[in-house]
């Protein structure tokens, strides 16, 4: 769902600004990180740093 809400938001929004270029690239990033590479967004999304931080704690 996040990738069709992703999809229609570049469509009618692309090249608004810089600032809506930059978020939705990054939102695109996160959703192509996220099945496959979740380390690649330690520090860069809160829930998946605070699971790495727990998980590191408990080992």
């Amino acid at each position: 769902m996040q990738w069709e809400f992703h999809q229609l938001a570049q469509k009618y929004l692309h090249n608004s600004s810089a600032e809506t270029n930059w978020l939705l690239e990054n939102w695109g990033f996160v959703l192509e990180a996220l099945p496959h590479n979740r380390h690649a967004l330690i520090g860069g999304v809160d829930w998946i740093t605070k699971k790495w931080l727990l998980e590191e704690f408990v080992e």
